[in-house]
């Protein structure tokens, strides 16, 4: 999965939907999902954790309206990154961040929108799935087992249950 590195406060902003345009120096082409990484310095809820994953739905000069979803002033020259469908991860991970986009091997994003680096648990009787959280027991109550997969992939599939997950 790609990802961003994002200082404080504006990564504790974007988690919690109150910054919806990102500012930089320089622009993008890419488009689509991001996980947005919380940089080490300065120290932080999200410090060296990642925050949330969000869509760079557009990216063109900053013009002064901006600045309210920026949550910065109007400084010409900068280029707005326009963040749509952020979506706060339930649990933050440790990631190594980088300079610019960079890719993360490993991250997961669930059909349901959930982001993790943990297995997933599926029954072999009823094929239900989950993120694994706890122990087998506490998952399904079908006696014929359960399957650990620690790195699911695009279209794994059990019986006639598809298993829906990208891998990013």
């Amino acid at each position: 999965m790609k990802a961003l590195s994002i200082k404080e406060p504006w990564i504790s902003l974007i988690a919690n939907g109150e910054k919806t345009i990102e500012t930089r120096t320089w622009r993008t082409a890419y488009r689509g999902r991001l996980l947005l990484v919380g940089s080490k310095q300065p120290p932080g809820r999200y410090a060296g954790l990642a925050a949330c994953a969000a869509k760079i739905v557009d990216c063109r000069l900053m013009n002064k309206p901006d600045a309210e979803a920026a949550k910065c002033p109007y400084i010409p020259g900068l280029y707005a990154w326009m963040l749509d469908d952020v979506r706060k991860l339930q649990k933050p991970f440790p990631v190594k961040g980088s300079l610019g986009i960079y890719e993360i091997a490993g991250i997961f994003e669930y059909e349901s929108g959930e982001i993790t680096t943990d297995p997933v648990l599926q029954c072999m009787a009823c094929s239900h799935w989950q993120v694994k959280r706890g122990t087998y027991e506490e998952f399904c109550d079908h006696d014929e087992g359960v399957l650990e997969i620690p790195y699911p992939v695009f279209g794994h599939q059990i019986g006639d249950r598809q298993f829906a997950t990208r891998r990013r």
